[in-house]
């Protein structure tokens, strides 16, 4: 019994660590492809500032785009 739990245990960290690492990847790759369309695509006059953010706390260091009607 004592076996079967502690194999267990190891698989589930196993599980979680690959996990944890493919998780890691794809937000990587989500953030360089953001910074990439950022970098290729917006318009200095995009960008408006702290002041643009709907209710005032937007995330800090990612600049804003302005809504297009």
């Amino acid at each position: 019994m004592q076996k079967c739990a502690s194999r267990r245990q190891l698989l589930q960290r196993q599980i979680e660590a690959k996990f944890s690492s493919g998780l890691d990847r794809c937000l990587c790759l989500c953030l360089a492809r953001v910074q990439a369309i950022l970098s290729s695509e917006q318009k200095k006059t995009d960008y408006k500032g702290d002041s643009s953010s709907l209710n005032g706390g937007g995330i800090p260091g990612l600049p804003s785009a302005s809504l297009v009607s």
